[in-house]
């Protein structure tokens, strides 16, 4: 079994897909006002799956703005050389430390980007804060 060092050595961020991207204005009065950049509500939901030499990490966020709600999803697989074994407690810290730390630029990109495709205000999503990331794991090893 790896450990966490060993882990964040023997795989690499291969591949990024988005699944879901959306954004939907709301018409004046159907949210707070404001006149300038502000941090919003965001919900950030993480799945992970183990696969025998990858593991897949899903984030999606529901971002709720003064003047607009988004959704965004990407998925990173990070994949090793070879088959691997971790432990659950090791494979939750990898996916919390490194898997969304590496994605949530991404999310955050996105919901920006979507801001001004649309006309709203810019959207600009908070820090991940310590407990802020519920895990759900998917699959073990040995599994396709």
């Amino acid at each position: 079994m790896l450990s966490s060092d060993e882990l964040v050595a023997a795989v690499k961020l291969t591949d990024l897909d988005f699944s879901e991207v959306s954004a939907r204005r709301r018409e004046a009065g159907q949210g707070p006002n404001s006149d300038s950049t502000h941090v919003d509500d965001s919900e950030l939901s993480v799945t992970a799956t183990r696969r025998p030499d990858r593991i897949e990490v899903l984030c999606s966020v529901d971002h709720t703005a003064a003047d607009a709600t988004y959704r965004v999803a990407v998925r990173g697989v990070f994949q090793a050389s070879e088959p691997f074994e971790v432990a659950d407690d090791v494979m939750t810290g990898f996916v919390q430390q490194v898997g969304v730390m590496a994605l949530y630029p991404f999310l955050r990109e996105a919901v920006r980007d979507l801001s001004a495709k649309i006309g709203a205000q810019p959207a600009l999503m908070d820090l991940i804060r310590p407990g802020q990331i519920h895990l759900g794991l998917q699959g073990k090893a040995g599994s396709n």
